[in-house]
Formats: structure tokens, sequence, C-alpha cells
């Protein structure tokens, strides 16, 4: 178990069953980095926020986890941002409770929507 003190369910460059295989929309690249100290994974669609990531907090550019979408588009839900300042660990969820739960319990600090992805089914 993470120091999140949540368990890893799944990562997100996993394929989700049941998507559609035409996408609704425009997708974007989800990109992926990686800080061997905090070994904290930052996810982002955002290449500046990657560079950043990059050139001042000692993560690791790994490319491109997987297609995305920035805005909502049909059949999307958002997939959640927070951030635990005392361990630099990011938690994803697609769920707002557990988003919540982290914030209220956990210390993390919510940081919006990253992206929207298909549900899994």
């Amino acid at each position: 178990m993470p120091s999140s003190g949540y368990p890893v369910q799944s990562r997100i460059s996993s394929a989700q069953t049941g998507a559609p295989q035409t996408p609704s929309g425009s997708t974007t690249a989800l990109l992926r980095m990686y800080n061997p100290v905090s070994r904290d994974h930052l996810y982002t669609t955002s290449a500046a926020e990657r560079d950043n990531a990059v050139a001042d907090f000692g993560y690791v550019d790994e490319g491109v986890a997987c297609q995305v979408f920035a805005t909502a588009s049909t059949g999307t839900i958002p997939l959640l941002r927070v951030y635990k300042p005392a361990t630099g660990d990011h938690f994803y969820t697609t769920a707002a409770a557990e988003r919540d739960n982290a914030v209220a319990t956990h210390g993390y600090v919510e940081e919006g929507v990253a992206c929207h992805v298909y549900p899994n089914k």
C-alpha cells in the first residue's frame, strides 16, 4: 500500500474495456512523469506543466501514457487529481467521494480535473 493510505487498484495507462472504438471528440496525450525521490507519478495534458515538473521538481519525463479528453466529451467522466504536500504524492480517481475523503482525512489538496476518460465498464 502506498504512503497515501490508498491501495493501488489500477494504473492509468491500463486499457479500459468497453470504451467506444471511435471516440466522440478530439483526444490529447496524457503525459506521464516520475519523481524518483518521492516515488510519485504525475499525469497531465499540459506540456508546460510537464516541462516545469522536469526542470524544477525532479521529475523524469516518461512520455505519453495514453490518449484522453482535455474537456468533457460524450460518455466521458472527469479524472480528478489531488496532491499530498507532506509526501509529494499525487492521487487520481473518478469518484468524487474518494477524492473528498482523501482531502478531508488524508492531507491531500484538490488540484481539479486532470482530464476526462471513459468509465470502466
